[in-house]
């Protein structure tokens, strides 16, 4: 239609004159409509406890359990390492999010889907004593602040990895594990770089592709590129902008778009829990097909952890299910089996590979 713009009162009376009951209707569910946004608490799931424990109680005992497994003859250090961590994530309020990705990797290991942890979340030893890593922190003198510390209380970042073609299974064990109402997909947005800003415009104005593509390829390869910095940095794009009127109203019009949010798509590996159903927290809308279909949040990664919400990184690697493949043949046809988390990091033939920049065949 002609009616892309904000109707005026007037027009939306007259266009609704055969039922006015609607435009006081409208006025009256906005009035009614009440939302205020919470900053600074916390609205973790929660995993099933052991009558009479609390979270932290039952994260301690699950911790003790996995300290005397892991150390035979513990050092005095390992020990008030262990008491450390433990203090801080109970002073922290964040047991339930540990408990919670322990369970998450319990039901990765018992359906032998391959996983790996990324990031800082190496350095934790309570995560070490749980079993969720297997490099120790101490060993390797990893720094536990790193990952998480007493005066930021920042939730911390355990970024999980999956087999990339079972990370559909690891999204459904949460949704019936935690609710489908209580788990979500990420929403991300693409914004408008320079170059899309002025192909956009250029459609918009009416005019030739040549022409518009003729001032595109003016401007600089870069990923973070703007208009300004491009017509600052290449001086044919500025001067072709001084002589050419066409060229002007085309880059003025495209820097009135520049930035701003062109499409959204859900994010590679985001995925948000919560303890209450998430209509209370986030919009959402669905994605996926038929049997498939999932929610997805419409606030973004850094919104949805300033509510409080438990943001958590569910990535699929392709090289994770290249390992589970290989350790699968070798138990076939060798009747070796393998764990891939025991092989030795300090094996002479697989230096000798990489040394010659083999990595392929790591």
């Amino acid at each position: 239609g002609d009616y892309f713009y904000l109707r005026s009162p007037e027009e939306v009376a007259e266009l609704f004159a055969d039922i006015p009951d609607a435009m006081e209707n409208t006025v009256r569910i906005a009035e009614e409509c009440d939302l205020e946004l919470t900053f600074g608490e916390l609205h973790l799931p929660e995993v099933a406890l052991p009558e009479g424990r609390t979270a932290e109680q039952h994260l301690t005992a699950l911790c003790e359990e996995g300290f005397a497994q892991r150390y035979a003859n513990p050092t005095q250090e390992q020990r008030e390492r262990l008491d450390h961590e433990v203090d801080v994530i109970t002073q922290t309020q964040f047991a339930d999010y540990f408990l919670v990705v322990w369970d998450i990797v319990s039901f990765a290991k018992k359906s032998g889907i391959n996983y790996g942890v990324r990031g800082s979340a190496a350095a934790s030893l309570v995560l070490y004593c749980l079993n969720i890593t297997d490099i120790d922190p101490i060993e390797y003198g990893l720094v536990f602040e790193r990952f998480l510390n007493i005066e930021r209380r920042e939730m911390p970042d355990i970024d999980l990895d999956f087999e990339d073609d079972r990370r559909e299974e690891m999204l459904t064990y949460v949704n019936d594990k935690y609710g489908t109402d209580h788990v979500a997909q990420i929403v991300t947005f693409g914004t408008m770089g320079a170059r899309a800003a002025l192909r956009d415009a250029g459609r918009a104005l009416g005019m030739p592709y040549g022409q518009v593509d003729s001032v595109v390829r003016l401007v600089p390869q870069e990923l973070t590129i703007t208009l300004d910095r491009a017509l600052a940095e290449n001086a044919e794009m500025r001067e072709a902008y001084d002589a050419d009127d066409d060229v002007r109203r085309l880059v003025d019009s495209a820097r009135g778009i520049e930035g701003l949010v062109r499409h959204h798509s859900t994010h590679a590996a985001g995925v948000v829990i919560s303890s209450d159903p998430l209509v209370l927290y986030t919009p959402q809308q669905p994605v996926g097909k038929g049997n498939q279909q999932n929610l997805m949040s419409q606030y973004h990664m850094k919104n949805i952890a300033k509510l409080g919400l438990l943001k958590m990184d569910f990535l699929g690697l392709s090289m994770l299910t290249i390992l589970a493949k290989a350790r699968d043949i070798i138990q076939e046809r060798h009747g070796v089996d393998l764990n891939l988390s025991e092989l030795p990091l300090d094996d002479e033939k697989t230096f000798a590979l990489l040394s010659q920049g083999e990595t392929r065949d790591i």
